[in-house]
């Protein structure tokens, strides 16, 4: 017996899992059947508890809480409600396995859900890429076609400058031959220095001149202020059409990359909304005003050179009527002095007839002045002679005063002719010299 002891004893010292204290007090507590398995429910575990405490116990056991050893000489080491409790474990582990498969296949459904997701969110911002990239080419081509418009227009502008100052230089000629006209028709004479017809035209077109100078000037000022104007606008236009450009090359980027890419990066900071990003409300209003701004710009300046040109066309209009008016009136005093030298000589002819006449009422006998009557006859012969002397005398009297009238009137027609010719000269070969240099309408009008 005491054999047996020792070898009890030093089989419990070797065997740590054979303590039954431990497993008494689980199956006091009622923890053996809680941790195999949660779902046992108490009328299970009341019968597993009442196989235990049936099971055969040695007084030992009762006294140290010690399980029998299992050797040759012992019956069992476990009781049944224990064995019971094992299988039951051992059952229940095979729903792991299940619950491990239905994992794996939840795990997969969601796996392809989630890819089949991600494809469609991925094909979808590729369309509104597509959609986006689109967008922007058609703005950008707006923005160049009105960028052209503008630029087209800047140069008209800078045309219409050119001619006006051309136009200008014309006037500036003008009046330079007005004074030069004026100040040759100053050195005729005397007798011919009147305020005619031509000196009041001449007046005319210096008044005219300085107005269209005026009106040019006024018009050059308001040439550069568009100038400002489309130049603003088309900086506008640049520095869009230069945004709109970089967007949509990097549109174009985003497009051409792939998962598959090899130069994709990771980029964590940029998985937000910045505060100075636009809406698409305040995009599509951006450009349009933008285009707005370009349109006014545009008509205003097309409206400007139309008025130009209406301005320009009637000032040359205007120019060319005075010009017209001053060569008429100068042509009118050529006619006149060439019709007071054709009646000057019209006046010899009668110049001739009264000195022939005198020259032959001078030729008469004092005999023929008498009657030949009776006494009464002598008498009214007598007074016949005086009177006929007397008439006589009247008549050369009056026509040595109409000779003497004619010498005078010759002498200053024939000085009205010099001073006529000096006219004529200065009206017909000076000033018409002077005037050959008047410009052109199209030297008026700035296209040459």
């Amino acid at each position: 017996m005491e054999k047996i002891n020792e070898k009890m004893s030093s089989n419990i010292e070797q065997c740590p899992e054979t303590k039954p204290n431990v497993l008494c007090n689980e199956l006091s507590k009622n923890t053996i059947s809680s941790k195999i398995n949660p779902n046992v429910t108490f009328d299970e575990k009341a019968v597993c508890e009442s196989n235990i405490t049936n099971d055969t116990w040695t007084p030992l056991a009762r006294l140290t809480g010690t399980r029998p050893t299992v050797d040759k000489l012992t019956v069992s080491r476990y009781s049944p409600g224990e064995w019971k409790l094992h299988n039951k474990e051992i059952l229940n582990n095979s729903n792991i396995f299940n619950l491990s498969k239905n994992i794996a296949f939840a795990t997969n459904s969601i796996e392809k859900k989630i890819c089949s997701q991600v494809d469609r969110d991925q094909q979808d911002t590729y369309n509104d890429l597509r959609k986006r990239a689109s967008t922007i080419f058609c703005w950008k081509i707006e923005l160049e076609k009105n960028n052209n418009n503008i630029t087209m227009e800047i140069d008209e502008m800078k045309d219409e400058t050119k001619r006006l100052l051309r136009s200008n230089q014309a006037i500036k000629n003008i009046i330079n031959i007005n004074k030069n006209m004026q100040k040759t028709r100053n050195l005729r004479m005397k007798p011919d220095l009147v305020t005619d017809s031509l000196t009041e035209e001449l007046i005319k077109e210096e008044f005219l001149c300085d107005e269209v100078m005026n009106l040019y000037t006024r018009c050059i000022d308001e040439i550069k202020m568009q100038m400002t104007e489309l130049k603003d606008a088309k900086q506008r236009l640049e520095h869009d059409w230069s945004d709109k450009t970089t967007a949509h090359e990097i549109d174009s980027s985003c497009i051409g990359l792939r998962s598959e890419t090899i130069t994709n990066q990771w980029n964590l900071g940029c998985v937000k909304f910045p505060q100075n990003q636009s809406s698409t409300n305040d995009y599509e209003k951006f450009i349009k005003e933008t285009l707005a701004f370009c349109q006014i710009a545009v008509g205003r300046s097309r409206v400007l050179r139309a008025n130009l040109k209406e301005i320009v066309d009637r000032s040359v209009k205007d120019l060319r009527n005075q010009a017209d008016k001053c060569l008429k009136k100068l042509s009118d005093n050529e006619k006149m002095i060439k019709q007071v030298s054709s009646t000057v000589q019209r006046l010899d002819a009668p110049m001739k007839c009264a000195q022939s006449r005198l020259s032959m009422r001078l030729t008469r006998e004092n005999v023929e002045n008498c009657r030949d009557e009776p006494h009464y006859g002598l008498i009214d012969e007598v007074k016949g002679i005086s009177e006929g002397t007397t008439i006589l005398s009247g008549h050369i009297n009056s026509l040595n005063e109409s000779l003497d009238y004619l010498t005078t009137c010759r002498q200053k027609i024939e000085n009205e002719i010099m001073i006529k010719r000096k006219s004529l000269w200065i009206d017909s070969d000076r000033c018409q010299y002077i005037r050959s240099s008047y410009p052109s309408w199209k030297i008026l009008s700035g296209y040459e």
